[in-house]
């Protein structure tokens, strides 16, 4: 039984999250994701693509049973296959529409984070929630965040773990549009039949530069949990900085592994929190 749902209409193509009921991020998600993201790639028709979820919410985030009992190189797999699709959904030639409603927060926030455009209905909820539980987002969502909205904007939303209104994210520039409850779905069917239809050749035109100044203003990572990262190539490493060497020239920091950093600092980076009287005083008794 699949999670999700790809279905066609004319040159636009439209994925469905339908995990009930709160169409949480879990392991055959992934697994949906990356087959509905390579049968995209694969399809020489498609020019657009809205991304929606069923129910009452868009996605309240990764399944917490996913990290029961499993250490971060057991997860690593399911974290790079996540960002897998991400990278992959970023480099699809055609405009991606996400339109969300409810909740949409930690992995579904990041998963939407990975397209062109974010459409919400009012008095939706959005935020990056895992600092709460004493974890970490791993999948691009702060910098992404910051792409969007600025390094201090992303810092504040990931560190505070609050929720926002959609309206405040679109005053941000996180969400693009934020409409009537009653009318996002049917705008947002209608926006992507008409980005379907438009100059494809454009289009991908515009998404090369915008990839092209978002690589010049800082580089994505190839992996946020890649196991041999490039310095500079993970969230953590640009947060940190650049050093400078003796003749004055920017230099990349070392290379950080968020993964690593956590499991030093004494924080599972994947569900556990910190540990009982955690100095860190987080996710402890103080």
């Amino acid at each position: 039984m699949t999670a999700t749902r790809l279905e066609r209409d004319g040159g636009l193509a439209v994925l469905t999250l339908d995990n009930p009921p709160l169409n949480q991020i879990s392991e055959q998600v992934v697994d949906d994701l990356a087959d509905a993201v390579t049968a995209l790639e694969a399809a020489d028709d498609v020019r657009a693509l809205l991304v929606r979820g069923t129910g009452d919410v868009f996605s309240a985030g990764a399944d917490v049973k996913l990290f029961a009992g499993r250490s971060a190189a057991e997860m690593r797999p399911l974290i790079e296959r996540f960002l897998d699709f991400g990278r992959r959904v970023e480099a699809l030639p055609f405009p991606t529409l996400a339109s969300v409603h409810g909740m949409c927060v930690a992995g579904g926030l990041e998963l939407v984070l990975f397209l062109d455009l974010i459409w919400a209905a009012e008095g939706t909820n959005l935020g990056l929630l895992e600092t709460r539980l004493g974890i970490v987002p791993l999948a691009g969502g702060i910098e992404r965040v910051a792409a969007r909205a600025g390094l201090g904007r992303a810092r504040s939303i990931a560190l505070s773990g609050n929720l926002f209104p959609a309206e405040q994210f679109e005053a941000w520039g996180v969400v693009d549009r934020v409409l009537p409850a009653d009318e996002l779905q049917p705008q947002a069917e209608k926006f992507a039949q008409r980005l379907a239809e438009g100059p494809a050749r454009a289009f991908a035109a515009v998404k090369q530069f915008a990839a092209a100044s978002r690589k010049a203003a800082s580089p994505p990572p190839t992996s946020a949990c890649s196991k041999t990262p490039s310095a500079s190539s993970t969230p953590m490493t640009r947060a940190m900085g650049s050093s400078r060497s003796s003749r004055g020239a920017r230099q990349p920091s070392p290379a950080v592994d968020p993964l690593r950093v956590c499991l030093r600092a004494g924080l599972s980076p994947l569900g556990a929190g910190f540990p009982r009287h955690s100095r860190h005083g987080v996710g402890g008794s103080g």
